[in-house]
Order: structure tokens, then C-alpha cells, then sequence
């Protein structure tokens, strides 16, 4: 089983990494320029709102079978939570600070470094959090529209095969997976998050 959850790991991660990158960059324009929210967040409700499987053949004429298919499916779910939250952070930042810092003569880079980064980094993190078990889904699930290799594979060979006890091995397999990578999620929460105070 290791070479199969090596390559949904490496999958997942690659997924993770790109998603996240690309939901904050873009959640950060759509927040600084008003006309890019206007054109492009009714698109992005709508296609976050199909059913992602559906895309999966356009992803395989495009990408292939290979690994590529797999992380583009795992990032285009984790892009539009991350997107989402972190979008709803930066329209969350606080006006009236925004607004001393300008009296103050802070200029456009130190607002985005001193307000607006800080204060949307835990909509981020909470956005990664649920991201993680959406990469692991993510490419789960790319890799049940055709592969030889991954978890999804040995699932749907198992259950091809009506191998119950191999089903459920792998399910339990891809469960101790979300758990490990929620808890790094929770241990760079904590790492990030330091200076926030804990509820008593």
C-alpha cells in the first residue's frame, strides 16, 4: 500500500500548496480591485457550485491520466475554500483602522503588511485546515476517473472485486491520512496564531 498512499500524499500536498497559493493571490485582487470582483465572482459561485466530477473528463482530455489530472482536480477544491474564506477576510479587515493609518501617512504596502495580511492570516488558516481533507479528496476522487496507481485506485479495484476487507482497509487507510494532515494543519494554527489569545 505505501507506493499507493505515496503518490495520493504527493497528490494531495501538490494540490494543497497550488490551491492555497492561488485562492489567497486571487482572494488579494479581488479585494484591492473592486472591477475584478464585479466580473468574476458570479463565475466562481457558479462553477464552485457544480459538481466536481462532473469536470473530471475535461481534466483528463486536458492533463491526462498522469499525476497532473489529480492535482488539478485536488487544487480546484481547495482553491475555492481558501478563495472564499480568505475573499471574506480581506472585505472583514477593519475600516476605521485602514483609515488611521492613512491619516498617519502609512502608505498602500504598509496597510496590506501592518492590517489587512494580519488580520485575514486566520481566515487563511482556517481555510488550509478544511483544505487539507479537500486535497485528500480532491485527488482521491481524480484518481477513480482512471489510474493505475493511488488510493482511489485500490478502492475501486477492491470494490470491482466485491474485496470488502480491502475496501475498508483503504477507508481506514485514507481517514489516518486526514487526521495526520489536519494535525499539522493544527500544529502551524498554533505556531501562526501564537499571539492570539486562547478562549478561557
Amino acid at each position: 500500500i505505501w507506493l499507493h498512499l505515496g503518490v495520493t500524499v504527493l497528490e494531495s500536498l501538490a494540490g494543497l500548496l497550488i490551491g492555497l497559493v492561488l485562492g489567497v493571490v486571487i482572494a488579494f485582487l479581488f479585494g484591492n480591485f473592486k472591477i475584478l470582483s464585479l466580473l468574476f465572482d458570479p463565475i466562481f459561485v457558479a462553477i464552485y457550485g457544480l459538481p466536481k466530477l462532473s469536470l473530471g473528463p475535461l481534466l483528463v482530455i486536458w492533463f491526462g491520466l498522469g499525476i497532473k489530472s489529480k492535482i488539478i482536480m485536488s487544487a480546484m477544491l481547495v482553491f475555492f475554500l481558501v478563495f472564499f474564506n480568505a475573499y471574506a477576510g480581506f472585505r472583514d479587515v477593519n475600516v476605521e483602522l485602514v483609515n488611521t493609518l492613512k491619516l498617519m501617512g502609512a502608505s498602500r504596502l504598509q496597510i496590506m503588511q501592518k492590517v489587512t495580511l494580519p488580520s485575514c492570516i486566520p481566515w487563511i488558516i482556517a481555510s488550509l485546515r478544511s483544505g487539507t481533507g479537500a486535497a485528500v479528496g480532491g485527488a482521491i476522487m481524480g484518481e477513480y476517473l482512471g489510474t493505475n496507481k493511488g488510493l482511489g485506485f485500490l478502492v475501486q479495484t477492491a470494490g470491482a472485486s466485491y474485496d470488502i476487507t480491502r475496501v475498508m482497509s483503504v477507508i481506514l487507510v485514507m481517514c489516518i491520512l486526514m487526521l495526520a494532515m489536519d494535525e499539522c494543519g493544527k500544529m502551524l494554527e498554533k505556531s501562526v496564531l501564537k499571539w492570539r489569545q486562547p478562549i478561557e
